[in-house]
């Protein structure tokens, strides 16, 4: 095919060039038509305001996909044809741009964008910040329930959907019962109950780890060393990293437990402790003994090292004043049953 001259496109040649080629052919040229036969038309379409508004200049509207037809496999080939036009993922915002919103509704009734990003090798995005209020939850739940056949979702469902962001926007918002019973599922008080502790122990568990994290914040001002980071090694776990005056990494995972095994299952079921210099377990509970202690840090691996809030302390030399103290005492004493003996957390 002859090559065009500079600035040959516009809207009214690429009109022109269109109407030739469905003189042609009877319909408007598909993607994969235009890349075998017409490179530089397919470049020009989309440099000038996409396929959706030719096909209305041309009189060709888009035809209604029916019932069933969206799978995994039709939306996947329509973001192949975009992305092989455009050599980038398109967003919602393209896609509604050019006609295609569709498409869109389909890729939120089959997981989502991140779901078909990480299924065509791209990286999965962050919601933006303030992307998820009650209403953007509520409203992405609703395509996921009724695509599983109007099924409540469980964690797990979410999870294998690669649903994790609304996961934890469900968390962070009110937990997996008021979401229930936003989108019209009942509830049995056992249910709620549960829910409860669940929350209860995850605000305990974030709590500690931030009186962990001021301490050691604090520490590393004073002995002018770098500044701790959080979540830099391990993304998906609540875990503090930081790196010590003599270079060593050190990763420190602050545990509520009241067991001996929950705390030994800290490097016995995982294995970041082997990507460190050295791991604190750092615990904060008044039901392990100081003999316990010792049997665990005897029992650990070499650069494990088992610490109570008190000992991570002194092996800081960070002096507690009475404020932090008392609120140590009171997170190491208090359960979801005994939480109203204390201030609220």
């Amino acid at each position: 095919m002859t090559k065009k001259p500079r600035n040959y496109w516009s809207t009214e040649t690429i009109v022109n060039e269109l109407l030739s080629i469905i003189s042609i052919i009877n319909k408007f040229p598909i993607t994969s038509y235009l890349r075998k036969n017409n490179m530089s038309l397919m470049n020009a379409i989309s440099k000038h305001g996409g396929v959706f508004k030719f096909q209305r200049l041309v009189g060709c509207i888009p035809e209604y996909k029916q019932k069933g037809y969206w799978t995994d496999e039709t939306i996947l080939n329509e973001l192949n044809d975009i992305i092989n036009n455009t050599n980038n993922f398109p967003t919602h915002e393209y896609l509604e741009s050019i006609g295609k919103k569709d498409i869109v509704h389909a890729i939120c009734n089959h997981g989502g964008i991140n779901r078909f990003r990480k299924i065509m090798k791209y990286d999965v995005l962050k919601a933006t910040n303030g992307y998820w209020t009650e209403d953007s939850i509520i409203f992405d739940l609703k395509d996921i329930i009724k695509n599983n056949n109007n099924v409540f979702p469980t964690v797990e469902y979410l999870k294998d959907i690669d649903r994790i962001d609304i996961v934890s926007a469900i968390t962070n918002y009110g937990g997996m019962i008021w979401a229930r019973e936003k989108c019209g599922f009942s509830v049995t008080e056992y249910n709620r109950y549960m829910s409860d502790i669940k929350s209860y122990i995850n605000k305990r568990g974030k709590n500690t780890e931030d009186i962990v994290f001021n301490i050691l914040s604090k520490y590393c001002s004073i002995k002018d060393i770098n500044a701790p980071i959080k979540n830099r090694m391990f993304p998906n776990k609540k875990r503090i990293e930081f790196v010590c005056e003599n270079n060593k990494n050190i990763g420190i995972d602050v545990t509520n437990t009241r067991t001996i095994n929950n705390i030994r299952r800290k490097w016995t079921k995982c294995n970041y402790h082997k990507y460190l210099d050295e791991l604190w377990i750092v615990v904060v509970s008044d039901s392990i003994s100081s003999n316990e202690y010792k049997e665990l840090n005897i029992n650990s691996p070499d650069n494990v090292y088992i610490y109570s809030i008190e000992e991570f302390c002194n092996e800081l030399q960070y002096d507690l004043d009475d404020v932090m103290e008392n609120k140590i005492k009171r997170y190491k004493s208090c359960t979801f049953h005994t939480r109203n003996q204390y201030r609220k957390d």
